[in-house]
């Protein structure tokens, strides 16, 4: 389902945490926000398991190679592959040295 929301309204949610609460609140109850790139440690779940089904699938994991926006999937694939296959990150919405400080952010 869409939820319509103004560009100022989405652009607050981002950095005021009470407002995009209230925002979430009154039109959905109990709800969760997951950020942009779904940067955030809740992802790890998700890609733990896109980990276990790619070390599953091969007797020996080629290299992955994954665009990076956030470096979410790459931080926590890397994490979950370690020494199962290397895990290549292409940053495509970051400098390279802003895509570290993302990825060390999500890693604290």
């Amino acid at each position: 389902e869409l939820l319509p929301v103004s560009h100022a309204d989405y652009a607050r949610c981002v950095v005021d945490d009470a407002f995009r609460t209230r925002l979430i609140e009154d039109r959905f109850g109990r709800a969760r926000w997951i950020p942009q790139g779904g940067a955030c440690a809740e992802a790890e779940l998700g890609v733990r398991l896109l980990a276990s089904e790619i070390a599953e699938a091969y007797d020996r994991p080629p290299p992955v190679v994954v665009p990076a926006g956030t470096g979410t999937t790459a931080l926590f694939l890397a994490r979950h592959l370690a020494g199962i296959a290397t895990v290549f990150a292409v940053p495509c919405a970051l400098p390279p040295r802003a895509l570290r400080e993302q990825m060390r952010s999500l890693d604290a």
